[in-house]
């Protein structure tokens, strides 16, 4: 607007213009907060031919779709379908967690170290350091080892969870319908480019209400949103 003052970041009293983003709230909430510069300009915005829009959304729906076909091995069987969630496809998420864990952790042995040598007040600190680093060291570790195997068969979902190809555990459950696919969220990282990127799980949602996740550490919304309508369609779900 022409009566509002443009980005001054100098001088005692600082005008910033900050972007509410407020989406929809299925699956996952989508709430985000920007900080823009705003200039004085005479240009100004002007709305996109139907048509336009309309190709700008299916190419972006394509660019999802492949994108969530490189990150999980989708193979069509007999009567179902058999989705992998490689090891090691989420570094960036991995590396963070292990090296903070280590720093938090690190720090916590060593004022544990130092209040055994008389610093006594040091006990409480480390206690919380290492309360937070060391879950976060071996979440990292674990992140970065895990795999999954999810075989569907009919109604019957059964998977196999391994860490370094060891298989560690197996869970079932019944799929039906398509409101049973559901996506959660994986938690996020943020890249040397100040780039936020989340990651979403998706699972299938039991009558009894326990989930058991068939695929996971799909990187973008628009991904995993796209992965799942796709897994909805190849399974014929309704």
């Amino acid at each position: 607007p022409e009566d509002l003052p443009v980005t001054d970041s100098s001088g005692r009293e600082q005008v910033l213009w900050r972007l509410f983003l407020d989406g929809p709230t299925a699956p996952v909430a989508l709430k985000r907060s920007y900080e823009v510069p705003v200039v004085a300009g005479a240009g100004k915005a002007q709305p996109l031919p139907a048509a336009h829009v309309a190709r700008s959304e299916r190419e972006a729906l394509m660019t999802a779709i492949n994108a969530a076909a490189e990150q999980i091995d989708v193979q069509q069987t007999g009567d179902g379908l058999r989705l992998h969630s490689r090891i090691g496809r989420n570094k960036a998420m991995s590396v963070v967690m292990t090296l903070a864990g280590l720093v938090f952790g690190g720090a916590g042995i060593g004022m544990f170290v130092a209040a055994m040598n008389g610093e006594g007040m040091l006990f409480v600190m480390s206690f919380f350091f290492c309360l937070f680093g060391i879950p976060m060291f071996l979440g990292g570790l674990y992140v970065s080892g895990r795999s999954l195997d999810a075989s569907v068969s009919g109604e019957q979902v059964e998977t196999v969870r391994y860490w370094l190809g060891k298989s560690l555990w197996r869970r079932q459950a019944h799929l039906q319908r398509a409101d049973q696919l559901v996506l959660t969220s994986g938690g996020s990282s943020t890249g040397t480019d100040q780039r936020m990127t989340e990651y979403f799980h998706l699972e299938v949602q039991g009558s009894d209400g326990r989930k058991v996740r068939i695929a996971e550490g799909l990187a973008g919304r628009e991904v995993a949103e796209a992965f799942r309508d796709n897994i909805i369609r190849l399974l014929r779900l309704a």
